[in-house]
């Protein structure tokens, strides 16, 4: 094999329940059993059965999107064989005093009562339950919070209490004393479980058959945790209490797990709704490569199929391009760092995956495949813009000091592989393990190109138990270190480790809670992928790894148990990246013009400038309530230090507005003042143009009349007749009339007009200085005759069917005949002419029950 040694490995959190007291919540959740045909039994991952945190209600066991609580642990140093007696000589139980003839369990102490009509004092009876426990011994084991609880218990009351139990063996004893690597260790660590397992299911067996059953009722218990869960009534708790293989009984206090607390820890929220260029910061266009168990790539959280979310990959297992899950641990870490669901948001949720299968079902594997999941990663990188690797995985060997200079072979190949991917720029963390240790940890995370993450607390609870330490109430908050995380001198990060609930491999809806270092790790992957992102679009280039490792350790909130490190803040993070960064300035705001008509375009314009040449983000007029986009005005200048000139273009209904421009940088943000611009009016229309009469003589006087009207109620600033091409001033009719929304008449007289007809249209204008002319349809008339050329009256008998002879003149008349016209002439009486030439401009000569009579005279039309 070339001098390679093939290491195993195993997770750095093997999943081992939580006990102490505190509540598992969620359901049922396996993994699938070992094929039957390996050889290879190791490390199983454990999911506790476990039930919700309701104080009444147990739960039942779900099929999809189950909330299991596993936590991890490493396993021991030396060989050792384990034998558990099938039986156990188990003292007697003290008897609890009977006072009623029936069957019923009394409480052997004296409760103060009131009147038979009023309820027991609830602090007396608390009082009384303590004065009984210790009388008998027993109060040490009942809690605080449940000797509260028991004096307000009424008879048939039940509540939901965990029961720990006395250990048969010290199973960490035993797993410290199994040998750190081969299949053999592997074995015996599996049986030491399994054993464990059997033997804690014997000591509840005993202990719920002393119970009497309608006094307790079964919720779930532990697997290999001594402890169970259930619903008790009063004298149940006395019952349990009084057990000699109970060690404690509380009540089940909820424990808060979720995936969202974490990363708001974190502060990897905030950059979620900050933008450049529309652009937010959740690892948009990163990938994160998650070199683990493989990832369930169909879950909905994770993109729902191949090629969505989860880009690529290989299976270094069992030798294919398929890297399932068939674990657990890969598509919980792959969830942390990149999970789209509403509630378990990863911290970079928009960021991309790869999946490197490096471990099998039951989370071992061989360092070589490590090291070829990052060779992998760093061969692809410009494929799929690979930037991130996350590594949840530890070796059996530790080591003091950072690990680079180990001549071991297989520490050395590992190492060229992390040196080649940090060379090319991918940023690489690592769990340091979940020993307790305070001197070493493992590798990969020993090496000085790779960021090593330790677990803190992202929860404030009760006293917790892990498989290698306990940490007391006191220890059990928010941005305590868990004391399992090894920490060693050269460690250089926490991140959140316990309960941190994310995406599992048993369905596409599940999720499951876990806790160690193999948590904490893909936190601070997921904050890379942030930061870098950042940095590309507001720098346009893309952070080195040790530049990221920098900002990651100079804004984190520094915490100390043996080493102080940084818990890393993203949020904090990126504000160094900006640092001396200086608030855009907006000027020479306005919009022109100030005020006109709805058929104007108004143009917004403002200046843009950025000392650091950033590009505006987000700069927007807001008009009125409604924000609207600027475009520069010049494509070709990209300078912003001394002034880029940016507008909005609109046409705008009548009223009046207000404007205020704003943008950022992409991190400052800064506005303009509010202006109360533009005033936008309308034209006025003009309508029921008409003239009357509409014929007549030129000695007649004509009435030419038209409505203003103005929405804006704008006076006229004039109103003019246009009559063949020459203009008259129209007047007010009514000059006490001032409202010109609803109307208002202007007329002019005119006379003297000459014979034929006429075309006329009225033409005007509000009196604002910018508004244009409106003007009507052109109209016909009036009509005029030439009553000067008229030989004496009209004939007798206009009006009549009477004959009416014309001879070489011309014939005047306002109902018969009119000559010169335009239109349609009408003919109602007989008409007789007599070498006459008439020009009629017309087309048609209508004869409505009247008679043209023709003698020697010509008919033409000219018209």
């Amino acid at each position: 094999m070339d001098g390679k040694l093939l290491l195993p490995i195993f997770l750095a959190l093997l999943m081992i329940p939580l006990c102490s007291g505190q509540d598992i919540p969620g359901d049922q959740t396996t993994v699938p059993d070992p094929p039957t045909t390996t050889s290879m039994a190791g490390n199983n991952t454990e999911v506790i059965e476990v039930s919700s945190t309701s104080s009444s209600v147990s739960s039942s066991t779900s099929t999809s999107s189950s909330s299991t609580q596993t936590t991890d642990t490493t396993l021991g140093a030396t060989s050792s064989t384990i034998e558990i007696p099938e039986s156990t000589t188990i003292p007697p139980v003290p008897e609890i005093s009977t006072t009623d003839t029936t069957s019923t369990t009394t409480i052997p102490v004296e409760i103060s009562t009131t009147t038979s009509s009023e309820s027991t004092s609830t602090t007396s009876k608390a009082a009384g339950m303590a004065a009984m426990l210790q009388a008998q011994g027993l109060e040490d084991k009942a809690g605080p919070k449940l000797l509260a609880l028991m004096g307000g218990l009424d008879d048939g009351d039940e509540t939901r209490i965990v029961v720990r139990m006395v250990n048969e063996q010290d199973l960490g004893e035993k797993l410290g004393r199994v040998g750190k690597a081969g299949y053999s260790a592997i074995r015996q660590r599996t049986e030491l479980i399994d054993v464990r397992r059997r033997a804690v299911k014997r000591v509840s067996d005993r202990v719920i058959a002393r119970i009497d059953a309608s006094n307790f009722k079964l919720n779930s218990r532990g697997q290999i945790v001594n402890m169970m869960v259930g619903n008790a009534t009063l004298e149940g708790i006395l019952e349990i209490l009084s057990d000699p293989e109970v060690e404690a009984v509380s009540l089940d206090e909820p424990v808060k797990a979720l995936m969202d607390e974490s990363v708001i820890q974190i502060n990897a929220t905030a950059p979620w709704s900050k933008y450049i260029n529309g652009r937010n910061f959740t690892g948009r266009q990163e990938t994160v490569c998650v070199i683990d168990s493989g990832i369930r790539y169909t879950h909905e959280a994770l993109g729902n199929e191949w090629g969505n979310k989860v880009l690529g990959g290989y299976d270094y297992v069992n030798g294919d391009s398929n890297p399932w899950d068939d674990n657990g641990h890969g598509t919980h870490c792959a969830g942390t760092v990149a999970s789209t669901d509403d509630t378990w948001k990863g911290v970079a949720p928009d960021a991309n995956l790869i999946a490197i299968k490096a471990l099998d079902w039951d989370g071992t594997g061989y360092m070589s495949d490590v090291e070829y999941g990052i060779e992998w990663c760093t061969t692809n990188q410009d494929l799929y813009n690979i930037s991130v690797i996350t590594i949840s995985i530890g070796s059996d060997t530790k080591f003091t000091s950072a690990c680079d200079s180990d001549g071991t072979a297989w520490v050395v190949n590992l190492k060229n592989a992390v040196n080649a991917a940090y060379n090319a720029g991918i940023f690489i963390a690592a769990s340091s393990g979940n020993e307790a240790y305070v001197t070493q940890m493992s590798a990969p995370a020993c090496y000085n190109n790779v960021v090593s993450v330790g677990a803190v607390y992202d929860y404030d609870g009760g006293e917790l138990a892990w498989s290698s330490c306990t940490d007391s109430a006191a220890n059990v908050d928010v941005d305590k270190v868990i004391c399992i995380s090894n920490r060693p001198s050269f460690l250089d990060v926490w991140a959140p480790g316990y309960s941190i609930t994310s995406t599992y491999s048993t369905s596409d809806t599940a999720f499951t809670s876990m806790g160690g270092t193999s948590m904490a790790c893909p936190h601070v992957a997921g904050a890379a992928a942030v930061l870098q992102q950042f940095n590309k679009d507001w720098k346009g280039v893309p952070l080195t790894p040790a530049q990221i490792k920098t900002l990651l350790v100079d804004n984190g909130k520094l915490i100390t148990r043996n080493v102080e490190r940084p818990r890393i803040d993203v949020w904090k993070a990126i504000l160094d990246i900006t640092s001396g960064n200086t608030v855009p300035t907006l000027s020479n705001a306005g919009v022109s013009p100030t005020e006109h008509l709805d058929s104007t375009t108004f143009y917004f314009n403002v200046t843009y400038t950025d000392a650091q040449n950033n590009t505006p983000d987000n700069l927007t007029v807001t008009i009125s309530g409604t924000g609207y986009g600027l475009s520069g005005s010049d494509a070709a200048d990209v300078n912003k230090v001394d002034g880029k000139d940016y507008y909005y273009a609109a046409t705008l209904s009548r009223g009046s507005y207000e404007y205020q421009f704003s943008a950022g940088d992409g991190f400052l943000t800064t506005n303009t003042s509010l202006d109360s611009n533009p005033t936008v009016t309308s034209a006025p229309t003009l309508a029921s143009i008409q003239v009357t009469p509409s014929m007549g003589e030129p000695s007649e006087l004509f009435n030419f009349t038209v409505t203003y009207t103005d929405a804006d109620d704008d006076p006229e600033g004039y109103v003019n007749l246009s009559l063949d091409g020459v203009i008259y001033a129209m007047d007010e009719a009514d000059p006490a009339d001032t409202d010109y929304t609803d109307g208002k008449v202007y007329y002019v007289n005119i006379t003297g007009l000459g014979a034929g007809g006429h075309a006329y249209s009225v033409i005007g204008k509000d009196d604002r200085a910018y508004g244009s002319g409106v003007s009507s349809s052109e109209s016909s008339g009036p009509d005029v005759n030439t009553s000067a050329s008229c030989t004496g009256d009209s004939p007798p008998g206009i009006g009549s069917a009477s004959d009416w002879d014309v001879t070489q003149e011309t014939v005047c008349s306002d109902s018969a005949f009119i000559p010169s016209t335009e239109g349609t002439t009408i003919l109602q009486e007989l008409l007789a002419l007599n070498n006459v030439t008439v020009y009629a401009e017309t087309d048609v000569i209508e004869f409505t029950g009247g008679l043209l009579r023709m003698n020697d005279s010509i008919l033409r039309f000219t018209g």
